[in-house]
């Protein structure tokens, strides 16, 4: 899951706007004294509840470290056989310095994953500067098995993540991902699959050829390694 500042902000602006219809009603009404004090007190309650919630985010962010983080995202690309990864930042505070090493593989179900990671393709390192919110940046990259194993390496100072994805394209042309991002210390800050990336007939999603995993056994906090 991402949280950002803007979804810390909403909860102030609906806190505001319970406030707002309640003075409305009571101006266009004959409510007694009485029945607004009821209602400045639920929505003092409401606040009180949105105030806890944006402290226990804050303190769930602070505990993980993970303010501001790099993620890459899949679209389709205007080339046949391409798709289109595109680097976005999670948070608010700029990543500088940035070093993305990016590698990929196609046809990665069909490969031992012993013999997969000695063959990862396609090894690029780009110095991108600093990544900022709201200014991603977009990289091409083959899809000529309608499927690949894609790894990014981000460092930024002394912060390090990485981000697994596995993609995948059906016979329409759509294409599905699946990804885990973990920090420095290979433990999972934020994981996402597409709703109709392929599953496994035991609820697995492949990794290799001979590796499965359970989106809903990746908990946040727990070690993850690829």
């Amino acid at each position: 899951m991402k949280f950002n500042s803007d979804l810390l902000w909403s909860f102030y602006l609906i806190a505001a706007a319970v406030l707002f219809f309640s003075f409305g009603n009571f101006i266009g009404s004959s409510q007694t004294e009485k029945e607004l004090s009821r209602q400045l007190k639920r929505s003092e309650e409401k606040i009180q509840i949105l105030n806890r919630e944006n402290q226990q985010l804050s303190e769930q962010l602070t505990s993980r470290g993970i303010y501001s983080y790099p993620q890459a995202g899949i679209i389709s690309s205007e080339e046949e056989d391409q798709v289109t990864l595109l680097l976005m930042l999670n948070g608010q505070k700029a990543l500088k310095d940035l070093v993305v090493k990016r590698s990929m593989l196609p046809g990665y179900s069909l490969l031992k994953g012993s013999e997969a990671k000695e063959t990862m393709l396609s090894q690029k390192i780009t110095y991108l500067g600093s990544l900022k919110p709201h200014t991603p940046a977009a990289f091409e990259m083959p899809l000529k098995q309608k499927e690949a194993a894609i790894e990014f390496i981000f460092k930024s100072g002394k912060k390090q993540w990485k981000q697994i994805l596995r993609v995948r394209q059906n016979d329409k042309g759509e294409i599905f991902s699946f990804w885990v991002i973990t920090n420095g210390n290979d433990l999972v800050i934020d994981k996402h699959v597409d709703k109709g990336f392929p599953i496994e007939k035991d609820g697995g999603i492949l990794l290799w050829e001979d590796r499965k995993v359970r989106y809903s056994e990746i908990e946040m906090n727990s070690v993850f390694r690829f």
